[in-house]
Order: C-alpha cells, then sequence, then structure tokens
C-alpha cells in the first residue's frame, strides 16, 4: 500500500513539473533565429491566423490560449480567447495570459512583438512562403508544443496532398487567374507570395506573377487588360467584386480597347517600374498636400484632347487618386467641379437661381465612396434628359477607328 502511495506522489510531481518525460525542445524559426525551450510549449498565444490553423493541425489546439482576431478555424479555435487584430494586439492580455510561446508573423506590429521579447516570452516568427514549407511549419510548431507525432502524420498526409496535386495534368494548359485581396483600392498578390504558389499548384498562373511585390495595388484597367481567365475574391464572405460590375467601362470600353490603349499594363512592367510609380505618386501626394497646407487650391482638370486617355473613365480615376493623397470625397468632387469651374470662370463655377446646370444623378452617395461617382444613372445636360444609349451607340461607331489610330 505504501509502495502505492509512493508511485502516486512520483507522478503527481511529474506532472506538476510539465509533460511526463518532458525534454528541452527547439525549432528554427522563419528568420533563422533558434528558438528553445526547457519544456514543451503547454500556453501558447498565436498572432497569426495561418499559424492557428497549423497549430490545431498538429495537435496542438487545446495549448493555444489566446489567438489573433478573426481565427474561426477549426471551429474550435473561435472559442479562444481574442488577444488583438492586424491593427495592433493588447499587451496587457497577453501577458495575463501567461504564455510560455507566442507565435508572430512577421509583419505584425513589430515594436509590440519586441516588447514582448524584452518581457522574456519566446517568440516564434512563422511565414511559410511555399506549399511545402506549410510541411514543415507544421513539424516545427509541433516540436515546440510537444506534439511532434501527431504533426508529423499531419506534415505526412500534406505532403501527399501536395504530391498528387503536382502530379495531376501537369502538361496541361494553365489558366490565367486573377487573385484578389482587397477591392478598395484593388489589391492583388505577386510572383513571390504563398498564394501564387498555390494557384500554380492548382494549375492556375497568377496574371500579375512577374511583379515581386508581395501585395501590390493594381488598377481596374490593369485587371482588364491582362484579361484574366479566372477571377477569385479572397473575402469572408465571398462577395462578388463590385468592379466586375464597373458601370462605366461596361458602358463604353470593351476589355480590348482598354488594353489596346494599354501600350504597356501593369502586368507587363518590371518590378523597378512598379517601384518607381510608387514612389513618384506618394511624392506627388506628400508636396500635394503640403501646398494644400500652405493655402494652395487643388483642382482637377481635363484629359480631353490627349490621345492616351479613355475619356471619362480617367477622370474618375483622378478622383480616386486625390483621395488616396488625402483629400475628402467631398473635396476630390469640389475640386473637379466647383473649384475647377471658378478657376476656368466657367459660367461663374457657381450654381444659382437663373441659371442653367448640367447634372448626374448617381446610384450611391459618393461621399460615402468616391467610386461612385461611376455608378451613374442619369446625366442631364441644360435640364433635359440625356439619351446615353444613342450616345453610345453613335459614340462607339465614331471612335472605333480613331481609338484604334491613336495607339499605333
Amino acid at each position: 500500500m505504501l509502495r502505492a502511495h509512493f508511485w502516486a506522489l512520483v507522478a503527481l510531481i511529474a506532472g506538476l513539473g510539465g509533460p511526463a518525460g518532458a525534454a528541452p525542445v527547439a525549432a528554427v524559426d522563419a528568420t533563422g533565429a533558434r528558438i528553445e525551450l526547457a519544456v514543451p510549449a503547454a500556453r501558447i498565444v498565436s498572432l497569426a491566423p495561418h499559424a492557428t490553423e497549423l497549430l490545431f493541425a498538429a495537435g496542438a489546439g487545446e495549448r493555444v490560449v489566446g489567438v489573433l482576431a478573426p481565427a474561426d478555424w477549426p471551429p474550435e479555435a473561435a472559442r479562444v480567447a481574442r488577444v488583438g487584430t492586424s491593427a495592433g494586439v493588447d499587451l496587457e492580455r497577453i501577458v495575463a495570459l501567461k504564455p510560455d510561446l507566442v507565435i508572430v508573423w512577421p509583419y505584425l506590429a513589430p515594436a509590440q512583438i519586441e516588447r514582448l521579447r524584452a518581457l522574456g516570452i519566446p517568440v516564434f516568427v512563422s511565414d511559410p512562403r511555399t506549399p511545402a514549407a506549410i510541411a514543415v511549419e507544421l513539424e516545427r510548431l509541433g516540436m515546440l508544443a510537444g506534439t511532434l507525432a501527431s504533426a508529423a502524420r499531419a506534415a505526412a498526409a500534406f505532403r501527399a496532398r501536395l504530391s498528387a496535386l503536382d502530379s495531376h495534368d501537369r502538361d496541361a494548359a494553365k489558366l490565367s487567374v486573377f487573385y484578389e485581396i482587397w477591392h478598395q483600392p484593388l489589391y492583388t498578390i505577386g510572383g513571390g507570395h504563398l498564394i501564387t504558389a498555390a494557384i500554380r499548384l492548382c494549375g492556375g498562373e497568377n496574371v500579375f506573377g512577374a511583379l515581386a511585390t508581395p501585395a501590390p495595388a493594381v488598377g481596374l484597367e490593369d485587371v482588364l487588360a491582362a484579361r484574366p481567365e479566372a477571377i477569385i475574391a479572397g473575402t469572408d464572405n465571398a462577395v462578388r467584386p463590385a468592379w466586375l460590375d464597373e458601370p462605366l467601362l461596361r458602358d463604353f470600353y470593351s476589355s480590348d480597347q482598354i488594353e489596346e490603349y494599354w501600350g504597356r499594363p501593369l502586368a507587363k512592367r518590371t518590378p523597378e517600374e512598379v517601384e518607381r510609380a510608387q514612389k513618384e505618386f506618394e511624392l506627388q501626394a506628400s508636396n500635394a498636400m503640403k501646398l494644400r497646407a500652405a493655402g494652395m487650391r487643388i483642382v482637377d482638370g481635363t484629359h480631353t484632347g490627349q490621345t492616351r486617355f479613355l475619356i471619362g473613365y480617367f477622370n474618375q480615376l483622378d478622383l480616386e487618386s486625390m483621395v488616396a493623397m488625402g483629400l475628402t470625397p467631398a473635396e476630390a468632387i469640389a475640386a473637379a467641379t466647383r473649384d475647377a469651374a471658378e478657376i476656368a470662370r466657367v459660367n461663374g463655377g457657381l450654381v444659382a437661381p437663373g441659371r442653367s446646370a448640367d447634372f448626374i444623378v448617381l446610384d450611391a452617395n459618393p461621399l460615402e465612396k468616391i467610386g461612385n461617382t461611376r455608378r451613374i444613372n442619369q446625366v442631364y445636360l441644360r435640364g433635359q434628359k440625356v439619351d446615353r444609349a444613342g450616345l453610345k451607340a453613335k459614340w462607339l461607331a465614331s471612335q472605333k477607328q480613331k481609338i484604334k489610330s491613336s495607339v499605333k
């Protein structure tokens, strides 16, 4: 009887010290740093949704005590305490959870992550860049959590699926794909992104795969010029991208016409050209805001008479660019209408009793979203409703040859 109580006490003491038979564990993270733990982590905070999924797949779900929102897969992750979002983390709450390991994404709140390190909390950076790297990450996380056997099984199953996909229809023609990660402004993925590799593995080809930027901003006209055979919108609720129904483009320009106008669309530009254009815009935006702060008025002119522009459509893009620079939608609209008319001395630039006016009726409020200026319902000139359908037919017929000639 005494012998039985002795061994029970030994088992209890071992349990208080950590997992039975626990030994030091270590793994190398995405930065090349070696993370060493005296015993496998029993309380893990995951500050990356992908890492949360991998931890559960590696059999360490019960050890996860805090996650970054939104973490909704697997379903069990939705019940774990939230400790922040992509905009920032709640350091006090993380510390209160007493984690012995924090898993982070390298692009999340670096200053806050450094504070966690300063507190002596082990931080593992997770950033798998290829499908094959996901299997490796499963094994690394399983090692640190003490669930290596489960993680190894999950990694083996994942590698088997990758192999099957890689060998399936290898010689078949690739399907050109545009992947949207955000709609306003429009963002996609570059060639080095994990999603690009996944698309290629599934028989597709990213139309912006030549871009080196991980998540470049692109224009609607660039997407149309790339002429993707499939469009994937990476949204939480699988909502159809509104720009697919772009009214102004649908009414007046075909994708062929837009591609003709763009002699060198963004999809065909070099990474250096894209980076230079982005820096130029940032400089223009900074200078414009400095001039505005100094009391200068910012107005938008017209592209009329310039052969390299889709008249009307590019004026609409000007409004979006002005908002991107720092103007409010109301200020951008005023700069392109009232203020421009005043400076050009067109009819005084003001609406007043006794004066005629041209105006448009929109289907949505442009003050909520500047792109709504393209959602045109009706147009009135001198108080008379315009036959848009008739004008469209005449315009297309008269401009077709002119458009082709202007781009040669």
